[in-house]
Formats: structure tokens, C-alpha cells, sequence
């Protein structure tokens, strides 16, 4: 069993530039992007109304994106790294 506040992420994407992990935090997500190459800039975490659930990662930027639920539409978001 996990330890009570503790929480285990799920990737969104793991490709050859890094991966994003999505963390559920009370009534929300934390996205969070590393990168393979520790000399990359750290990217800072995304708070994840939306309940993304997949994710494209590449080297100008990240592409999250959920499907419609009864309260929201389908979402896709665009985040460039600079």
C-alpha cells in the first residue's frame, strides 16, 4: 500500500527527449516534464484542472489533451518550453 499523501504518478508520454508524469493532488493534477538530458532547463509543473491523460513530448514543447466529460469539453493544450 502507498502511504497516506503519498501518491504514485502515471506518464503521460515517455519518449527520447524525457517523459511527463501527472500526480493527482486533492482536487486536481500536477504535471511535471524531465527531460533525459540533465543539462535541459527544468520545465515548471502545470496544474492539471482538465484530468489530461495523454501527452506529446517534444523539443520545442508538450501537447496535453483529455476527452470531453460531462462537466468539460475535450481539451488539447500547447506549452512551449520557451
Amino acid at each position: 500500500p502507498v502511504p497516506s499523501g503519498l501518491h504514485r504518478g502515471r506518464y503521460l508520454a515517455y519518449t527520447l527527449h524525457g517523459a511527463i508524469i501527472t500526480k493527482p493532488v486533492e482536487d486536481h493534477h500536477v504535471v511535471e516534464v524531465s527531460f533525459h538530458d540533465s543539462r535541459r532547463q527544468r520545465i515548471p509543473l502545470l496544474t492539471d484542472f482538465y484530468g489530461f491523460n495523454m501527452a506529446a513530448l517534444g523539443d520545442k514543447g508538450a501537447i496535453y489533451a483529455c476527452p470531453p466529460s460531462r462537466e468539460a469539453p475535450a481539451m488539447l493544450v500547447y506549452r512551449p518550453f520557451d
